[in-house]
């Protein structure tokens, strides 16, 4: 059956392209990126035996296209949530006005133009339990061992379709305490995250604001400042910088707690509560960009 189109309107510029490149997540499961094409793909689980799989790409500045294999066998209540999914993922709803007024006090074109162009939205997983896990995966790992944790975690939880060779990442009910996969003492941790996330989801979908959002996910143990301030971000507040020793390397610094505070003080001393957009959309604009 041939896949079916989903039309998303979007009422501002929006560069697919940039979301996609703008951090690591591209390059873990079950997102696969074809550069040549600008075209996003990755398989949702519809129900406990149905798949899809989604193609997305750019039709203008302002509309964005996914192809939605089996679309007629969704129901209308699943094709809601599925819309909402790929919503969350794409991330275009944050108003960046805000930060395009903050760079042109700063002066910074680079950043303006970028803004102008559609960037400045993170991609996200379909889920924040996504989210939170695969952050979880980044902490004191080489990439290459994050990519394998989050593949094993797909693979052996995951949803797949017979026409994909890649798997979709599992819902927070899919994942059994103490899951049978190989991730070191991150475990215990995940075990802690499947134990807190019910009530996590529930602060973050409420309008209590940031802090009680933040405090939640630190009660969760395992989940330090960097992995806070990362997920912090992936649900929309730029106030802090995730830094790690990729961070301070660039900055040509050590990593320690006390050079921790210099780079996150530099940065909310002029870019304020979008510390993070002025650091990171810096780093795209001039072409040192990390992404795994």
């Amino acid at each position: 059956m041939e896949p079916a189109s989903l039309i998303i309107d979007v009422n501002k510029p929006y560069n697919l392209r940039y979301t996609v490149l703008f951090h690591g997540w591209l390059n873990l499961p079950p997102f696969e990126w074809d550069s040549e094409n600008n075209l996003l793909r990755r398989v949702e689980d519809i129900d406990s035996d149905f798949s899809v799989l989604l193609e997305i790409k750019q039709k203008n500045s302002r509309r964005i296209q996914i192809m939605i294999s089996d679309k007629d066998r969704i129901s209308q209540l699943d094709k809601a949530r599925l819309r909402g999914r790929i919503n969350r993922m794409l991330n275009y709803e944050k108003d960046l006005n805000p930060l395009k007024r903050l760079a042109e006090k700063n002066r910074e074109q680079k950043i303006i133009d970028y803004l102008d162009a559609g960037g400045g939205y993170p991609l996200r997983g379909a889920t924040l339990f996504e989210d939170v896990v695969k952050t979880l995966f980044t902490c004191n790992a080489s990439w290459p061992f994050t990519v394998k944790m989050t593949t094993e975690l797909c693979r052996r939880y995951g949803a797949k379709i017979s026409s994909s060779n890649i798997w979709g990442f599992p819902d927070f009910g899919d994942v059994p305490r103490d899951p049978q996969i190989q991730i070191g003492y991150r475990k215990k941790y995940l075990n802690n995250i499947l134990e807190g996330y019910d009530k996590l989801k529930s602060v973050s979908e409420t309008n209590s604001g940031y802090d009680l959002i933040r405090s939640e996910i630190q009660n969760i143990n395992g989940l330090g400042p960097y992995s806070t301030s990362h997920i912090m971000i992936l649900l929309g507040d730029y106030s802090r910088i995730p830094i790690d020793r990729e961070v301070a390397s660039y900055h040509k610094i050590e990593y320690s707690k006390k050079n921790i505070n210099k780079i996150q003080s530099c940065y909310e001393k002029k870019w304020s509560d979008w510390a993070y957009a002025g650091y990171k959309i810096n780093r795209i604009t001039n072409k040192k960009n990390w992404i795994g």
